[in-house]
């Protein structure tokens, strides 16, 4: 997977859910990356849940999984699974929701404002701490790119390569 050889780990790791251990919750998240990677969301959605289900505090399942909801425009599952993140993210310890995380934004349809509710979430977070928030920033910059703010797109991407 690091070395950028997607389809050769995607073989792997089924092999390893197939012959080895199918409650391998590492497995799964890690096919579900590959998946996203490859831009097919609903398969790497199936493969997040599957290691959800195997692990449900895996801060880096559940922000995939959001982050791959956000992809497909479930405005709902994705800040369901942000804010399931958050919570279960040791590094967020004692940070408090924003006030506004389940309030609806004032002249905004549901989608934006369910989207922007995940966003000011991530901003939060990297209020709180931003140190070794490469993951944030890559759930910011897909973020931003649905809501068409496309230079804060590319700025929270680009931070996140540089992290």
């Amino acid at each position: 997977f690091r070395n950028g050889n997607l389809s050769q780990a995607i073989r792997s790791f089924e092999l390893e859910l197939q012959h080895n251990n199918p409650d391998n919750a590492t497995a799964w998240r890690m096919l579900g990356r590959c998946h996203a990677e490859n831009d097919m969301d609903p398969e790497a959605i199936k493969c997040l849940e599957a290691a959800v289900d195997r692990d449900p505090y895996s801060p880096e399942s559940l922000l995939a999984l959001g982050v791959s909801y956000v992809n497909e425009l479930n405005h709902e599952r994705a800040l369901e699974n942000m804010k399931a993140w958050f919570t279960h993210n040791p590094k967020y310890a004692g940070m408090e929701l924003p006030t506004d995380i389940y309030g609806a934004a004032g002249g905004s349809s549901p989608k934006e404002s369910a989207f922007d509710e995940v966003k000011q979430l991530l901003l939060s977070a990297l209020a709180f701490d931003a140190t070794d928030a490469d993951d944030v920033h890559e759930a910011l910059g897909v973020i931003y790119n649905v809501i068409k703010d496309y230079d804060s797109a590319a700025e929270s991407l680009r931070k996140a390569v540089e992290t």
